[in-house]
């Protein structure tokens, strides 16, 4: 984690093969996790997207890898099991910090 100028923190993540830089992870993190408590996976997934989207450039064609990041991150942070990272595709994207 990285905390800019402008106070924001940059965490980077893997996705794929590569490695994304993205603001406001832990903030979504915390609020889905008080909101979609009990919540299936791709609910899970699909909420960090949209709330992550909203500060991040998130590519179309990336968004499943994307999603699969934000799902391992969520799970990593609450002390629940997760995949480890890995892939064979390599996603690029507009960097934000």
């Amino acid at each position: 984690m990285v905390e800019l100028e402008s106070g924001r923190r940059c965490y980077s993540i893997g996705v794929g093969e590569g490695k994304i830089r993205l603001t406001g992870l832990k903030e979504a993190i915390e609020e889905i996790a008080q909101s979609h408590a009990g919540s299936l996976d791709g609910e899970i997934q699909d909420a960090l997207l949209e709330k992550l989207s909203e500060k991040n450039y998130i590519a179309d064609r990336g968004r499943k890898e994307y999603g699969k990041a934000f799902l391992r991150e969520f799970k990593k942070f609450l002390g629940q099991p997760y995949e480890k990272a890995f892939g064979t595709s390599r996603i690029k994207g507009k960097s934000c910090c």
